[in-house]
């Protein structure tokens, strides 16, 4: 059985916010069911005129609730070719360039470069000194900059070319002078200068109420007897794993650059990858549906062609344990029945501990059965509208953002002495909200938690428009390309954030209007747009694990 995979997609650009829904299916798109979410980039302070400027009513995030804690409920039985990167406008305004200045006064030009601090919100850095030229970025305020040389249009604005750091390299692009401040003291609404490298204490000052959860550094070793790796991996589903196919896909990696699988460990259904102990505690009938008996042969078999072995654990979507126990499962208070999302599959509450200790058992023993990775997918609430009134059995007033991250901190607690990394799937569209879409996808708050972070950044899960591209399906470079420069710039304030693995698109979008098909052009221009931007990892998804070999040479 191919598991359908529910994806939120929006993306903000230019002023706009669009948003879709979809499922990485053969079945095609589900309906839009998602309200409105608040932008990254909502203004405070002075914004600088030559950025896009937001819509006027943004969606505030949801309240933090108190005290993170986890329910423990009594268990009871119940009954069982790529598109061409969009050209730059013409530059209309000429302008000289002289050596950087410390202030907007003629001066001698200066030997070394000057240091500044942006003065503004969500300030545009581009390709040249242009208020029509290319956006490459986006500086918070307070971000520490060299200017390098200044340059001043015809129309009399005066413009800094910049150096500054992104993500431990340097990047070059032109600001509006005016919007930089030559020290941190006069740039107002930050209580300190936003370090390269912040200090563990720090809490997050644009965080609002997101800001309790926790950001302070953690340690994320390569784990001796398991080193970190560049993967390049293929989704399978329990079903391609047992089929002839798998041994066509063995050839492909062995054949190719890809060096990685991702493995349904647990799927959408709660299937088992095969008999689990801590099932036969808390699901016994997982275990009647499990695949092997024994995985040792074949993980051994993996392992001997040094592949490296990603064990994908659906977690808070499980039927098997909503049914199991009822008592614990999410409930629609309209109709008073459990919860079923559009695929027709119930959830069980995020909150509950023994369904936490579930999912953590089962996390456990993928570690220890060989697996180099558990990734969580479904790592988070259902995604509903808000006219939807949904009981999550919370009993202990945590927020979802809480229970989420509490949760993926548990799990590396659990796993870290097993030496097994741990990864989180979340929706592209985290990269650039501010709150956490009311499914307690936090990007800070998971970044931090985890060692990968797996933003699902299928082009044809973003709406018409997004990031000014009109069927964003049909622009898999440029789509992949600035997905992932919103994820890079998430993680720049950080000091321990997750490496960034994107999921990547390897199946025609057939549902989607003005789609395209999919072939390995497509799926080269997105490893592309990835590796443009510093990123070497990529996970490739087809529900039925078909992959072009042409793609990944």
């Amino acid at each position: 059985m191919t598991s359908p995979r529910h994806l939120a997609a929006g993306l903000l650009l230019a002023g706009l916010v669009s948003f879709s829904n979809g499922c990485a299916s053969k079945g095609g798109a589900n309906k839009n069911s998602s309200g409105p979410v608040t932008p990254l980039n909502t203004p405070s302070g002075t914004i600088a005129p030559e950025r896009a400027d937001l819509p006027p009513t943004v969606t505030p995030a949801s309240p933090v609730e108190p005290a993170a804690a986890v329910a423990k409920t009594p268990l009871v039985n119940a009954a069982p070719t790529p598109a061409k990167p969009a050209a730059s406008a013409p530059r209309t305004n000429a302008v000289t360039t002289k050596p950087a200045t410390a202030s907007a006064k003629p001066a001698p030009a200066r030997p070394a470069a000057v240091t500044k601090y942006v003065n503004a919100s969500d300030l545009n850095v581009r390709a040249s000194a242009s208020p029509e030229a290319r956006v490459l970025d986006q500086l918070d305020r307070g971000t520490k900059v060299s200017v390098k040389a200044e340059s001043t249009g015809q129309d009399g604005q005066a413009w800094s070319q910049i150096e500054y750091r992104d993500g431990g390299g340097a990047q070059t692009g032109w600001v509006a002078t005016n919007y930089l401040a030559s020290s941190y003291t006069s740039v107002p609404g930050d209580s300190a200068p936003r370090a390269e490298t912040p200090a563990a204490s720090d809490k997050p000052a644009n965080f609002g109420d997101f800001a309790n959860l926790n950001y302070a550094a953690i340690p994320k070793p390569s784990y001796e007897g398991n080193p970190r790796v560049d993967a390049r991996a293929l989704y399978i589903s329990l079903n391609v794993l047992s089929s002839s196919r798998f041994d066509d896909l063995l050839k492909l990696l062995d054949e190719t650059a890809l060096n990685a699988l991702v493995i349904d460990y647990k799927d959408d259904v709660g299937w088992l990858m095969t008999k689990s102990a801590t099932a036969a505690r808390l699901v016994p009938a997982a275990n009647e549906k499990a695949k092997y008996k024994d995985i040792s042969d074949l993980i051994k078999k993996l392992k001997a062609k040094n592949i490296y072995l990603i064990a994908r654990i659906v977690t808070f979507k499980d039927p098997m344990f909503a049914k199991a126990h009822p008592e614990k499962a999410i409930m629609d208070r309209r109709t008073g029945q459990m919860f079923r999302s559009e695929d027709g599959l119930s959830w069980a509450s995020p909150h509950d501990r023994d369904f936490r200790d579930y999912n953590l058992g089962i996390a456990k023993e993928a570690a220890a059965a060989g697996f180099n990775e558990v990734q969580f997918d479904y790592i988070r609430f259902p995604d509903v509208p808000r006219t939807m009134d949904l009981d999550y059995r919370n009993s202990t007033g945590a927020s979802k953002a809480q229970a989420i991250q509490s949760f993926l901190l548990e799990a590396r607690r659990e796993l870290a002495p097993l030496k097994v990394y741990v990864a989180a799937d979340v929706f592209g569209l985290v990269t650039v909200t501010r709150d956490d879409m009311r499914i307690g996808q936090f990007w800070e708050a998971v970044s931090n938690a985890v060692d990968y972070i797996c933003p699902m950044m299928y082009p044809s899960h973003y709406a018409n428009n997004s990031y000014g591209l009109g069927v964003p399906d049909q622009y898999p470079y440029e789509l992949i390309d600035r997905a992932l420069r919103d994820g890079l710039k998430r993680n720049r304030g950080m000091e321990t954030p997750a490496q960034i693995r994107p999921w990547l698109q390897s199946f025609t979008a057939s549902w989607v209007k003005g789609h395209i098909n999919y072939t390995p052009a497509q799926v080269k221009a997105q490893i592309k747009a990835a590796a443009d931007n510093g990123v070497k990892s990529y996970l490739m998804w087809h529900p039925s694990g078909k992959y072009n070999a042409a793609g990944y040479k």
